[in-house]
């Protein structure tokens, strides 16, 4: 996870910022696939169970704030190619939504002022590529899949309470980007054949 961020209030400095973080992930998937000779197009919608972390740093009052991406889903389409009949390459792309935990900041030194980033649901897009191989060691039907996906979401500006209150407000204008690297276990139902 990288987040861009901007903050700004009445009194003080305008900071820009740059965070980063780490963590997992569960997902669940439902799709469908067509075979066109030897390539492949599917849609899909997946939802995420995530902790991916980092620490926001303001560089005018010292909080750190905790941010967390704990949920996301997305929609999209794939385009693939058998390399062989068991094995495929393929590219992805769609929307997504994620949303982000915020926190009550943790002041550094003689902080006076604590502040309080808000929950929050971004909107963006993805794009990805990876690779499904078919085996047989359940039976027919099982795949292991592993793909890497970068999310780019929307810049956004929301309003961050503080206590004491900061006259004229505060604001936080974040833009995340999320890159996730997956293997999961598949089961293909191969409907209509």
């Amino acid at each position: 996870m990288d987040v861009e961020s901007h903050t700004n209030a009445p009194g003080f400095v305008a900071t820009n910022g740059d965070t980063g973080g780490r963590g997992w992930l569960g997902r669940v998937q439902v799709g469908y696939d067509a075979q066109l000779a030897n390539w492949v197009v599917g849609i899909f919608g997946d939802y995420d169970w995530s902790r991916i972390k980092g620490t926001l740093s303001d560089l005018n009052t010292g909080n750190n704030f905790s941010l967390k991406q704990n949920s996301a889903w997305s929609v999209g389409g794939r385009v693939g190619y058998l390399v062989v009949p068991q094995f495929l390459t393929y590219f992805s792309g769609g929307y997504t939504e994620a949303n982000f935990r915020g926190s009550t900041g943790v002041c550094g030194g003689a902080c006076a002022v604590i502040g309080t980033l808000p929950n929050h649901t971004f909107s963006g897009y993805f794009l990805g590529g990876g690779t499904e191989y078919a085996f047989s060691w359940f039976g027919p039907g099982w795949t292991i899949k592993s793909e890497y996906r970068l999310s780019e979401f929307s810049r956004d500006t929301f309003a961050v309470t503080s206590t004491p209150a900061v006259a004229g407000g505060a604001t936080a204008t974040m833009r995340p980007f999320v890159q996730t690297i997956t293997s999961e276990l598949t089961y293909k139902f191969n409907w209509g054949r």
